[in-house]
């Protein structure tokens, strides 16, 4: 499912997974979104698979030659997506449970972009990101300045409620950076990824990678947040963290990370590739064709040029539906099997309830 992020196309487009295609073949499906429901950049999508929905948060609006008042910025909501089967669906405004039938959506929370997010269990999560102009009319920004967005936001799919962890909901304005009390946790702004990790932990964990503080001259070169692993635990909404080892990748921003349980569920491996890496965009961005894997419980880094099928690791042009299920690389497997040295999660609290 892929967004279009344009007033004049403002279409969902939708890929069957159920049929074997290659990329001179592929048939896409399109469905037009409500004008309310205006397609907006770094929009974060989290699958319901129990309502059969796809909720749609977070973003800001594209504008036209730069021109802030081009295109009207939508107020805060949630929109979700009810597919039918066959490619298209249907997309609705979702109606949240505020704290009052007057105020239906929370007034303190804004609509962030570029946050890290991801779905556990039966909720979703999302980190960071940033207030730009384009992103809430609530905003008094000048152009193309930000600020760090506050908290971690959880959005309930079975009450439908948006909350803020925070604890108390700092103005959009301000220029203290929100840090979860007691953790120590960098502050996180775009473009950080979370990944689910649902077989880990009591209810499933989140594990935090990339990422940057805007306290540093350059937050994109401050650090790289690949070596210090933050990790969530849905069960005690605690935060963690646990030291990688490894090819630890560049510092990068606007990568993409996908996250898969070994079907014998001996371990689970993150993928990383492309994004920016040491802010540039032209040939000396090499770093971010290469392919990077997080391993865990084992949290070692292993480098990879050319991966595209996860098990077989080669780049492929075509995706077959009868393929079976992960199964982690020989790679991965001699990580286990030379029987790696783990280093201890370090807890961000006086607690220690068991993670791994």
């Amino acid at each position: 499912m892929y967004e279009i992020a344009n007033p004049e196309n403002n279409v969902t487009f939708a890929i069957d997974l159920s049929k074997t295609w290659t990329t001179s073949n592929l048939d896409l499906v399109y469905t037009p979104r409500p004008p309310a429901s205006l397609g907006l950049n770094d929009e974060v999508l989290w699958w319901d698979e129990k309502s059969n929905t796809i909720y749609c948060f977070g973003g800001e609006r594209s504008a036209t030659n730069w021109a802030v008042d081009a295109i009207s910025t939508p107020p805060e909501s949630i929109w979700g997506f009810t597919p039918d089967g066959h490619g298209s669906g249907t997309w609705t405004e979702v109606e949240i449970v505020g704290p009052s039938s007057n105020t239906p959506f929370p007034s303190y929370i804004l609509r962030p972009a570029g946050g890290a997010s991801t779905v556990v269990g039966r909720s979703a999560y999302y980190l960071g990101g940033d207030f730009p102009q384009l992103s809430s009319l609530e905003i008094d920004l000048p152009y193309a300045v930000m600020d760090v967005a506050p908290g971690l936001l959880t959005f309930n799919f079975d009450n439908l409620t948006v909350t803020n962890s925070s604890n108390v909901a700092k103005p959009y304005n301000t220029s203290d950076h929100w840090i979860p009390p007691g953790t120590g946790l960098q502050k996180w702004v775009p473009p950080g990824r979370m990944i689910a990790l649902p077989s880990f932990g009591t209810s499933g964990i989140a594990v935090v990678i990339g990422g940057g503080d805007l306290s540093q001259a350059d937050f994109l070169e401050a650090g790289g947040y690949f070596d210090n692993i933050s990790i969530f635990d849905t069960y005690s909404q605690k935060w963690y963290h646990q030291t990688a080892t490894g090819a630890i990748p560049e510092m990068r921003s606007a990568f993409c990370a996908v996250g898969v349980q070994d079907r014998d569920k001996g371990s689970f491996e993150i993928f990383i590739h492309g994004g920016i890496v040491d802010n540039k965009l032209d040939s000396r961005n090499a770093g971010a064709d290469q392919i990077y894997i997080l391993s865990l419980p084992a949290f070692q880094w292993v480098k990879r040029i050319g991966v595209f099928d996860m098990t077989a690791l080669q780049w492929k042009d075509s995706y077959d539906s009868t393929a079976e299920a992960y199964t982690s690389p020989a790679v991965i497997k001699e990580l286990y099997i030379n029987k790696y040295t783990p280093v201890p999660c370090q807890i961000r609290n006086n607690n220690d309830p068991t993670i791994l």
